[in-house]
């Protein structure tokens, strides 16, 4: 069949039609597609850590195990619940799944869903111990399975190693905030006068305020949180910031420093021997909820001392 020029531009132009018909309705169907897979925004309060176990552990010596483990700074707080419908707790903020894999709960054959072939195997031979999960089903979202063959070994693996399991947690928590505290940048100049005057570095988000009170006393103001910081150097005595009966105390770990945490209602403070400067210092904080809490952390997370800061600016200036 012959066309005239007039009708094959016609039938390009309809071709073209088609297929940019075709195209735009394959774009819709994707895109239709990812909205329906879209997650959800999880459930539970900032801090606040699920742990899902069979009826029967929760009544177990492995309860007071992981309450130890877990007595850890605030916001943290943990909820025990036993495990029954996983789709009513799955989209919960935090969540640790513990399960024996060898007693048939649905709590482990949960968590032994959730593992490769060789992985059961592993479980079930009391190799494994831990596997961890970010935004799985929902989002902000942090999953932690701990498991292991025994009742006697989860014990013993909690009581050894649990807390890496609060420190999955609390590092979740702190890059939350991270996000939220610095999506704005932070003060540069300010940070660095900080460095300059008083030997320490914090990197400061933006709209922070720093004002000196006294020598070596200093405040930190910001609309998510306050923070008094003191500090002496070898041989001087540490300005007092006493905290009247503290409710609880947490020792923890950082940069090779020992930090004690200690709390009561309403004043929380970090004390803590910075050996590589010979120095001591205290941080304390007001208590007035879970966010101004966790924004203090996750400040005091950017601490460096004078050393590690001038290394950090090396290596930066060197790539």
């Amino acid at each position: 069949m012959n066309f005239t020029f007039s009708q094959e531009r016609l039938l390009s132009k309809l071709k073209k039609a088609l297929f940019c018909g075709i195209l735009l309705a394959v774009i819709a169907l994707f895109a239709g597609c990812k909205s329906t897979k879209k997650k959800v925004r999880s459930q539970g309060k900032v801090g606040e850590i699920h742990i899902l176990m069979d009826k029967r552990l929760l009544a177990h010596p492995l309860k007071s195990a992981i309450e130890e483990v877990f007595n850890m700074e605030r916001p943290y707080q943990v909820k025990f619940v036993a495990f029954d419908n996983w789709e009513l707790h799955k989209t919960q903020r935090n969540l640790l799944v513990v399960g024996n894999v060898n007693d048939g709960s649905a709590a482990s054959e949960l968590i032994l869903s959730h593992l490769t072939e060789a992985g059961r195997e592993n479980a079930r031979r009391n190799l494994g111990f831990v596997k961890v999960e970010n935004d799985t089903f929902a989002i902000p979202q942090k999953i932690v399975y701990a498991y292991s063959g025994s009742d006697s070994l989860l014990v013993e693996r909690f009581l050894q190693k649990g807390h890496n399991l609060a420190d999955e947690f609390r590092l979740f928590e702190q890059s939350q905030m991270h996000k939220k505290l610095y999506e704005k940048g932070f003060e540069e100049q300010l940070s660095e006068k900080l460095f300059r005057e008083h030997g320490f570095y914090l990197k400061l988000p933006k709209n922070t305020s720093l004002n000196h009170t006294e020598p070596q006393q200093l405040s930190l103001s910001h609309p998510d949180f306050s923070c008094q910081i003191v500090y002496a150097d070898s041989g001087q005595v540490v300005p007092q910031m006493e905290l009247a009966r503290p409710q609880k105390q947490h020792v923890f770990e950082f940069k090779n420093m020992k930090i004690l945490a200690s709390y009561t209602d309403s004043v929380a403070q970090y004390a803590f021997a910075d050996e590589a400067q010979k120095r001591k210092y205290i941080f304390q904080y007001k208590v007035k909820s879970s966010d101004q809490i966790l924004a203090v952390q996750t400040i005091f997370a950017t601490f460096e001392n004078a050393p590690e800061h001038n290394a950090r600016l090396k290596i930066k200036n060197f790539k």
